[in-house]
């Protein structure tokens, strides 16, 4: 319950911010939520997720369906997701569980 309240309160927050870019329904902006993980626009195609630590990290990131997803982004390095019709926000980020 609790989750599901603050990540609402997150994306009316981000929905109600200017955005950096806006193509086919979807928000591109540059997202500093977690510690070691960014999100930063790719063109029209998404966001490119930028792992800055040494260990592998799972960012948390909120979906136009209004789920989160989790992300693994390896130490140093990037992942990329696909844009969505709505608001995507990096939520936070924390150390890969290896499933």
């Amino acid at each position: 319950m609790f989750k599901s309240m603050v990540l609402a309160a997150v994306v009316a927050a981000a929905a109600a911010s200017p955005a950096a870019g806006q193509f086919g329904g979807a928000r591109l902006m540059r997202v500093t939520n977690g510690s070691c993980i960014t999100m930063q626009p790719d063109e029209r195609t998404g966001f490119n997720l930028t792992n800055a630590c040494s260990e592998c990290r799972t960012a948390l990131v909120s979906w136009c369906d209004g789920d989160a997803h989790e992300i693994d982004v390896r130490a140093h390095g990037t992942a990329h997701i696909g844009a969505c019709r709505g608001v995507q926000t990096l939520l936070s980020d924390a150390p890969c569980q290896h499933r």
